[in-house]
């Protein structure tokens, strides 16, 4: 991944496909300091879109994990995707350099992610209060 100089915009997209079928209970999403807005989704077999998580103003400082109101099972087969976007402008507030410089991709903050973490169970695990007690 390269961000521009200068570009306000920049969009970062990435998918996965599902190869069992899973549900999730909450999402995580990573940036760094240039992140701007991250949207994740899934498109199901059927072409039915599910709505996972929308971040319309990202705040590096305000990285939590969303806990999804219902528990959503994707379908093995199901498509989950990320739209990333990343202000690498002059008047992005969290600009850290002056002019703004080409940014890669890095574990530094001054470098970007664009990361979503799914906590999910397998749906053929047999998971439940019984099954992780000692016995």
């Amino acid at each position: 991944m390269q961000f521009p100089p200068g570009d306000p915009n920049f969009v970062v997209n990435g998918r996965t496909v599902i190869r069992e079928d899973i549900t999730i209970y909450s999402v995580v999403t990573h940036m760094h300091y240039l992140g701007k807005a991250m949207d994740i989704w899934a498109i199901l077999p059927d072409d039915t879109r599910v709505d996972l998580v929308k971040v319309p103003r990202f705040d590096f400082s305000w990285q939590y994990e969303y806990t999804l109101a219902e528990p959503q099972c994707l379908p093995k087969g199901s498509t989950i995707h990320m739209k990333a976007v990343f202000d690498n402008s002059p008047e992005s507030p969290y600009q850290h350099s002056d002019p703004p410089r080409l940014v890669t991709f890095g574990e530094s903050t001054t470098d970007e992610m664009a990361v979503g973490v799914f906590f999910h169970t397998r749906d053929a695990e047999n998971v439940s209060a019984d099954s992780t007690s000692s016995q």
